[in-house]
């Protein structure tokens, strides 16, 4: 017995000292695994470790199992894993064949190209229903003043949906509506949302101004909002196209914009205010033509907006698609960044990605990068409001685009990995064949 368990105890000793230089290749391999069609993926494990395929069986329902080429690269260089086709399938890790260690689920999907974008784009967009920038008091006709708006419950950042049961499409809009129950004596019934999400249904009696001659309620409201972004990228086949990289913010109630309608325009950079340390800096653009309309704004998603463009933009540094990098791609070195500092001329910079952040599912900030280019930063100071949205470049892939700059450092900043605005624009079943089964202070730049 006592011969038996020193066995099994110099077993586990052996074992411990074999695995002991490969136990951070080992489990810093992630749950799930995703390569490129046709791309090659090379695994640090060396002799006695190999590595099997089989189906997966992690989740419910049959899955097309792909064809995996794996191939030992000889004496210590490790094992290539090469996925011949699309599919997802189980890869398992073995001590001697025999014993295992590992398992992964490798996911093979399929390449996407597109062409990378830096152009700056003005942006128009009409919310749904309105939104209250300011609660004001009225002064009647006998000059008292009265607040029907704040008696009601009215508040900064309230989105006013429906009035007397009609959906409001514009600021002139619930004018008329509350115009034309004021001179009928009624109320006005006022549903919608606050800032928190939770919904409100108000009366307010209009008041007739004194000096305006109309009825109001004491509520400045808007309907929409314009800005000047970059774009990413764009598809030339579909015209899809990606930008900004995060989603547009009402200023009043902090919530992502409920978009009616958008569109984009051509847009230009007039100036530019240098970003400081303690003060982002920021590109002054405006629009070349309100009128010139080059694209839709179809969505507002937390990377980003997406659109159908009804003109293809030109990129004098791409004539030909690109492959969209995944985030397992993407690594810590040079790259470079597209944006317009000057005018609509788009400009290329180098830049340093200082950081990858392991990111199994779509999330925001995956990448830190560095601006190195002294020409940018001698115009910029780094990275400034408005050049959200800016495609990065790393080893002939897009890796991603820039979305935040570090208020303490703007030669600095976050950005978003590629693939996770690609998923927004196509959905995860057109792009990934897997959805089958000292602190800095960072702030957003659009």
């Amino acid at each position: 017995m006592i011969r038996r368990y020193s066995s099994l105890v110099l077993l586990c000793l052996i074992l411990l000292g074999v695995l002991s230089p490969y136990q951070r290749s080992l489990w810093s391999l992630p749950e799930e695994l995703r390569i490129k069609e046709g791309a090659k993926y090379t695994l640090d494990f060396k002799p006695p470790f190999g590595v099997s395929v089989g189906p997966d069986r992690s989740g419910p329902g049959e899955r097309r199992s792909p064809e995996i080429v794996v191939k030992p690269l000889g004496r210590n260089k490790g094992i290539q894993v090469t996925g011949q086709d699309t599919g997802v399938a189980s890869l398992d890790v073995r001590f001697l064949g025999l014993i295992p260690l590992r398992q992964v689920r490798l996911a093979v999907v399929p390449e996407t190209k597109v062409i990378p974008g830096g152009h700056s784009i003005g942006l128009v967009l009409k919310s749904k229903g309105v939104t209250v920038s300011k609660v004001v008091p009225v002064e009647g006709e006998s000059g008292k003043r009265f607040d029907p708006a704040g008696d009601a419950g009215l508040r900064l950042g309230d989105v006013i949906l429906r009035c007397n049961g009609v959906s409001i499409n514009s600021d002139e809009h619930l004018s008329y509506l509350i115009e034309e129950a004021g001179r009928s004596g009624n109320y006005v019934r006022l549903e919608g949302k606050h800032p928190d999400g939770s919904t409100f249904d108000l009366k307010v009696k209009p008041v007739k101004c004194k000096k305006t001659g109309r009825y109001l309620i004491g509520a400045w409201v808007r309907d929409g909002m314009a800005g000047v972004g970059t774009l990413t990228f764009y598809d030339p086949d579909t015209g899809c196209y990606a930008a900004l990289g995060h989603t547009v913010m009402d200023l009043e109630s902090s919530r992502p914009v409920d978009i009616r309608e958008g569109r984009i325009v051509k847009a230009s950079v007039s100036a530019i205010d240098q970003g400081r340390r303690g003060r982002p800096g920021e590109k002054i653009g405006v629009f070349v033509d309100e009128r010139d309309v080059i694209g839709s704004i179809d969505r507002n998603t937390r990377f980003g907006i997406i659109g159908t463009l009804n003109v293809e933009p030109v990129n004098p540094f791409f004539e030909k698609p690109i492959s969209v990098a995944l985030p397992e791609q993407v690594r810590i070195g040079p790259a470079e960044v597209f944006t317009v500092v000057e005018g609509q001329k788009i400009g290329r910079f180098r830049c340093e990605i200082l950081k990858v952040k392991k990111q199994s599912d779509p999330g925001s900030k995956g990448i830190v990068i560095k601006i190195t280019d002294p020409e940018l930063l001698a115009k910029t100071g780094g990275i400034v409001q408005g050049m959200s949205g800016s495609p990065v470049v790393q080893d002939g892939t897009l890796v991603g685009a820039i979305t935040h700059v570090f208020v303490n450092d703007p030669s600095k900043g976050y950005g978003v990995f590629a693939e996770w605005m690609l998923r927004e624009a196509y959905g995860d079943s057109q792009v990934d064949i897997v959805g089958q089964g000292k602190r800095l202070h960072a702030r957003r730049i659009a």
